[in-house]
């Protein structure tokens, strides 16, 4: 695992307060892997990587482990490798394969995610992957299922000046995170792609396409079973 010299507030949470008593946080905002998990509201978080998917892959508007991934900037919403990078390459915090608005297509700036979920959720965070330091051109904005904004950052800190990953997450004390929205707007020139990889949540686990594959051939061969029994008993 890499490391790197990060300012001492990336740890600490930016608390927002909407009516909730005194001392207590209603949602709270990580830039810190660790200090996202070590909150005492995130319990039993899955992992969501893009290894398993195939470089090409696209994803947008896939429905996976109740999350639904929209690209509102510039589509299609792909798989790439991350070691492929615009300028170079890509440094994720696992693996080389990451989800990229655009794939690796520079002259497609509007690097948005848009992510969904299926039911609101306590928490959820993720790992932003940068091709070149140019993290203070990305924001994030965590809503309500009616469009209220929970919370947000207008310019993410930059991932120690680096191509590098950020992480960013955040958590309620309710489960009331329906949305979350990155905009990427520098779009002044083709001088960065933006990635993202390692979801944290309460996400439903799904099996690698390739385990699904093998479902699928077991289940069909077992109705196909079925329905020679049922022919033979005639």
């Amino acid at each position: 695992m890499k490391t790197f010299l990060k300012p001492a507030f990336f740890s600490v949470a930016i608390v927002f307060f909407a009516g909730a008593p005194k001392g207590h946080a209603q949602f709270s905002l990580y830039y810190e892997q660790n200090s996202f998990l070590g909150d005492g509201r995130v319990s039993d978080a899955n992992t969501l990587t893009f290894d398993s998917f195939g470089v090409g892959a696209d994803l947008t508007a896939a429905g996976i482990g109740g999350l639904t991934l929209n690209a509102p900037g510039s589509g299609p919403l792909r798989v790439i490798d991350a070691s492929v990078g615009i300028r170079g390459p890509l440094l994720p915090r696992s693996a080389n394969t990451v989800l990229s608005p655009g794939g690796s297509n520079a002259s497609l700036e509007n690097d948005d995610l848009e992510i969904l979920f299926a039911s609101p959720v306590f928490y959820f965070g993720l790992d932003v992957v940068f091709d070149v330091p140019d993290a203070s051109f990305t924001s994030v904005i965590f809503y309500d299922i009616s469009g209220n904004v929970l919370g947000q950052n207008s310019f993410i800190p930059d991932p120690a000046f680096a191509r590098d990953y950020q992480f960013v997450g955040g958590v309620s004390d309710s489960a009331n995170i329906a949305r979350v929205r990155f905009d990427e707007f520098d779009g002044s020139a083709p001088d960065d792609n933006i990635a993202y990889d390692n979801f944290l949540g309460p996400m439903v686990v799904v099996p690698e396409p390739g385990t699904l594959a093998l479902f699928g051939i077991g289940l069909a061969g077992l109705l196909t079973a079925a329905r020679r029994r049922n022919r033979q008993a005639r």
